[in-house]
């Protein structure tokens, strides 16, 4: 019969595979989410066509609409970012109390440790980033539009 050790130390191959298969499940992730990033941040800039009209009637150039639209995404997926990160880390501190407490030896974790800190500022910036990189082509097309195009609808 084999010691713990020895069952632990056989099991390195496991480990490895489950460390190779949340990579690509983060990687699909991050494919999702920039999809999901593309669509919101797409679809919040259809919906202001209008309102370029109005601020084009009233002299703002095509330029400075783009920069405004953006800087709002870009503030809206800060925030939406921000809120995910602060509710990852409480459940991911939460998390690592309650395997803690079931005491694992297969998997020792240490209770109420913080997860990493790269992987929170990531969140932080790829919101933002997805969002704005979804509407980019949406903006650039609203920003060429004329008053009276944009109006028309009304």
């Amino acid at each position: 019969m084999n010691s713990v050790a020895g069952q632990i130390r056989s099991l390195s191959g496991l480990f490895a595979l489950l460390a190779l298969v949340s990579w690509v499940i983060g990687g699909f992730l991050i494919i999702f989410c920039l999809g999901v990033g593309v669509s919101v941040g797409g679809s919040w800039i259809k919906q202001r066509a209008r309102e370029v009209g109005l601020l084009k009637a009233i002299g703002w150039s095509g330029a400075s609409i783009a920069g405004v639209y953006m800087v709002e995404l870009a503030a809206v997926g800060l925030i939406i970012g921000a809120v995910g990160a602060l509710l990852g880390t409480l459940c991911s501190i939460v998390g690592t109390a309650v395997f803690s407490g079931l005491q694992l030896d297969l998997l020792p974790v240490a209770a109420w440790a913080m997860p990493n800190w790269l992987l929170v500022l990531g969140a932080l910036f790829c919101v933002p980033l997805f969002l704005c990189l979804g509407a980019v082509g949406h903006v650039a097309r609203l920003a060429r539009l004329d008053a009276d195009s944009s109006l028309r609808d009304l």
